[in-house]
């Protein structure tokens, strides 16, 4: 016959607890904080969506810099953009503001701001929703912000790599 005791269930549930903080298995990750979160866009990143492709460094002093070729006119070839700016991550948004750009078509955007909606957050991967366009996933290939004057997108269906930068 089988005598149920309570203490034994509270010592095999303490046991099991230890046991998977041992092996790995209960996680102890904290939620990610203001300055976490901040912090996890600092590097480089690249982004693919289907009328552009882009590079961008963000610093810890929350400047950026972005090199893209965006689709205009699928006729003509990619226009080539360098865009350079500040950026913040406050409550669940991603905000850049533009503050000098080589593009004709891109100096409207100078000055405005540019909220997107984080909608996914980790160390390498960030996916947000900009206010005036696509769902945006960036993939980080580097954790410092990169001096991109030799690092360019070389074409809409190729792999990024370095080129001289041709000045239009």
């Amino acid at each position: 016959m089988n005598n149920f005791n309570p203490s034994n269930v509270t010592v095999q549930a303490m046991s099991l607890a230890v046991g998977l903080a041992l092996t790995g298995c209960v996680s102890s990750a904290r939620p990610l904080n203001a300055a976490d979160k901040q912090g996890q866009f600092v590097g480089t990143w690249v982004a693919d969506v289907e009328f552009a492709r882009w590079v961008i460094s963000r610093h810890p002093d929350h400047s950026f810099v972005e090199k893209r070729i965006q689709i205009y006119d699928y006729a003509k070839p990619g226009i080539r953009i360098e865009s350079h700016g500040k950026w913040r991550v406050q409550g669940g948004n991603y905000i850049k503001q533009y503050t000098e750009t080589n593009h004709p078509r891109w100096k409207a955007a100078v000055g405005r701001e540019v909220t997107c909606k984080i909608l996914q957050q980790a160390p390498t991967r960030v996916e947000y929703l900009a206010e005036d366009g696509p769902r945006i996933v960036e993939d980080k290939i580097g954790n410092d912000a990169a001096d991109l004057r030799k690092f360019v997108p070389l074409s809409l269906s190729g792999a990024y790599k370095a080129h001289p930068i041709e000045t239009r």
